[in-house]
């Protein structure tokens, strides 16, 4: 039994304990440490990471560049870590968002295949990339312009085993997986066990479910409704780590699970809130 699992057991009736397990999704948890001259190809999040010379850099509708959210070179998770996700197990997975627009992700409108974001995956990773220098130089170019980005700096990604990750918090498909609205669900069982179940599970990770501070989209789009989650990042202050999605909020980006398994990563879209 998991440890999430075993702080539940006295405070949940058999069936319902049975129906946590079942929700249960595979997911990779990750920790942010400060980092220093990271290789290019190294997975982190914020900063500067690899981008292959012969490919014009992602930019928004305006033509100002986008930043790197995050990257994950899928050789640095753990043994068997990518095959339990559905992941390629080489290569890097990347993703971009417009540091220029603050709205996106608040509006639930054309969330997938949104310009003012990328998910991109990289295969190969033998080309030669765009140098740290040169690409500093393509924001360096547009100062002035106002710049928001979640991550002060750039976080070296440690990644720990896969884990089954349980749904506690409300999502879309809550009512599905319960038989009633989470509202309802909470209402019924100790508060303060199941928020502490939830904060111990952590929401930076791979896969799993997603936690929203407000409103999950795929609520309101049908299109999205079958979406997974590909990769989250939570607000996070201390230990030399600056991650703050407004105020105290989540970004993460999804994915049908047709398009992960026909590796259509650029179909992927993204999300933010702030409570």
């Amino acid at each position: 039994m998991s440890d999430i699992l075993a702080l539940l057991q006295p405070h949940l009736p058999a069936d319902v304990l049975a129906q946590v397990r079942a929700t249960a999704r595979p997911s990779i948890p990750y920790r942010l440490s400060v980092a220093a001259n990271l290789p290019l190809t190294a997975s982190r999040v914020g900063g500067i990471g690899y981008w292959p010379q012969t490919q014009p850099y992602p930019v928004n509708p305006e033509g100002l560049p986008l930043a790197l959210l995050a990257q994950v070179n899928l050789e640095e998770l753990p043994a068997g870590a990518a095959q339990a996700l559905g992941l390629p197990a080489h290569g890097i997975l990347a993703f971009y968002i417009d540091a220029y627009d603050d709205v996106l992700g608040q509006d639930f409108d054309d969330l997938r295949g949104n310009s003012r974001y990328r998910c991109v995956y990289f295969a190969d990773t033998a080309a030669p990339s765009l140098a740290r220098a040169a690409q500093q130089a393509l924001f360096d170019q547009v100062q002035g312009e106002e710049w928001y980005h979640p991550a002060a700096g750039e976080y070296a990604m440690r990644f720990a085993p896969p884990a089954p990750h349980y749904l506690l918090t409300e999502t879309a498909d809550f009512a599905a997986l319960y038989d009633m609205e989470y509202g309802q669900w909470l209402n019924r069982y100790d508060n303060d066990v199941i928020n502490a179940a939830f904060a111990q599970q952590g929401t930076n990770h791979l896969g799993g479910h997603a936690f929203f501070t407000q409103t999950d989209p795929r609520f309101y789009d049908s299109d999205l409704a079958a979406s997974t989650l590909l990769f989250q990042l939570d607000s996070y202050v201390g230990e030399g780590v600056d991650i703050c999605w407004g105020d105290i909020g989540v970004g993460a980006f999804f994915i049908d699970p047709a398009d992960l398994a026909a590796r259509r990563f650029e179909r992927a879209w993204y999300n933010w809130d702030c409570g």
